[in-house]
């Protein structure tokens, strides 16, 4: 049968120290006050009373040391316990962190939810991840997950949520493969004695880099990511900030933008077709060889950005200020014409402008974006729902920002 002491004996070793140290103080401070103590065997050993008040002091000091190396000794030990704490959790999270960047994106949903569970995924443990060709479709939830600096190259993000989500600096574009494809392939043009800007347009039209299609970055923070060759098709870019966002070669088409700080962006050879730009200052912006045809530019702000051989067929530019903005003959007009400098843009922009030229939204244009995201052909219901939505979130923005 086991002792019922034995608690009591664990109890007993792990503070002896501390229990030999207080007696060492108690029985050093009796000899020096002169305490009166009951010596055992006062006949046998009868000069012990005098041992005890010639010791007293070392007995005090005794104690006092013993007390302070194992105080010590416990903050050694509890310091050590913490670190191995950490260095576990630390490992744990970094293999979490390498199963989100798997390819099967059952583990890697499985991690997003174990990392947010544990506050990791918004308290900054994932800066600098490299989670380069993750699966993280079908709508995983990353709202408010600090994902700055990450290496989202080649992964897949269709459907996903990331309203307020921090992605300052985090790279979207394509593998290192894909960009020596695109290198290869800007070299041979210039081989072939094609202009600067043309060799240019040829590399990002070859970059392919991470599927952002439809996902949701309302209020998210993309200051200074790298989207080049990301798809964004039909993502939400409510109150974004995009201030330095390389956006080259990046598919855009039917995505939504609404009062976005965008300063010093690049839309590089961007398609952009049905995009909805209503608004935004977009001062000073490198549009050049841009696919704006059908995008939606009312009252946007165009002072001096470089639309050279850019594509605007069909796009809404009523009210739009395009003072000092440069064109090239090879701009394509809202009609269909090439730019040249007797062009009067007025009847583009200006409604009382007597040959005013204004295009509506072409359904189609979404609907084909949509049919191309979604696994089955959608109804048109399911569209026009689609865009009433779309619709209602812009006017609820617009309301909020009066406010």
């Amino acid at each position: 049968m086991r002792s019922k002491r034995g608690p009591w004996k664990h109890i007993l070793i792990e503070h002896l120290p501390e229990i030999v140290g207080w007696i060492s103080i108690v029985l050093g401070v009796a000899g020096l006050v002169d305490w009166i103590i009951p010596y055992p065997f006062p006949t046998m050993l009868p000069s012990l009373p005098a041992l005890h008040d010639s010791i007293s002091s070392e007995l005090f000091g005794i104690g006092v040391t013993v007390l302070v190396i194992d105080a010590a000794s416990r903050r050694r030990e509890k310091r050590e316990q913490i670190r191995r704490e950490q260095e576990r959790l630390d490992d744990h999270r970094n293999q979490l962190v390498r199963e989100m960047a798997s390819p099967d994106s059952g583990i890697a949903l499985r991690a997003v939810n174990e990392l947010r569970a544990k506050g990791w995924l918004s308290d900054g443990s994932l800066r600098g991840a490299d989670l380069e060709g993750t699966r993280l479709e079908d709508g995983v939830f990353l709202a408010g997950a600090n994902l700055s600096q990450v290496n989202f190259r080649q992964a897949n993000l269709r459907n996903a949520n990331l309203i307020s989500a921090n992605l300052e600096g985090s790279d979207f574009g394509p593998g290192q493969e894909n960009r020596w494809r695109a290198n290869e392939h800007a070299h041979n043009a210039w081989r072939e004695g094609y202009s600067e800007v043309e060799i240019e347009l040829a590399r990002v039209s070859l970059l392919r880099g991470a599927n952002l299609s439809r996902a949701d970055l309302e209020r998210a923070n993309l200051d200074g990511a790298y989207l080049g060759g990301a798809d964004l098709r039909g993502a939400r870019l409510l109150l974004t900030s995009m201030r330095g966002t390389n956006c080259e070669g990046a598919d855009l088409r039917a995505a939504m933008f609404f009062a976005n700080e965008v300063a010093g962006a690049s839309f590089f050879g961007t398609n952009l077709q049905g995009a909805t730009l209503t608004m935004l200052d977009l001062e000073n912006l490198d549009f050049t060889g841009a696919i704006l045809s059908e995008a939606r530019l009312g009252n946007a702000w165009l002072n001096k950005c470089n639309l050279a051989r850019a594509n605007l067929y069909r796009a809404t530019l009523e009210g739009a200020q395009l003072d000092d903005a440069i064109l090239s003959e090879e701009t394509v007009l809202p009609d269909g014409t090439f730019w040249n400098p007797s062009v009067d843009l007025g009847r583009f922009t200006d409604r009382h402008h007597p040959e005013f030229v204004q295009y509506e939204l072409n359904p189609p244009i979404i609907m084909e974006v949509f049919r191309e995201l979604m696994h089955t052909p959608p109804s048109l219901d399911d569209i026009m729902k689609e865009l009433t939505a779309l619709n209602e979130a812009i006017s609820k923005l617009v309301r909020r920002q009066r406010e």
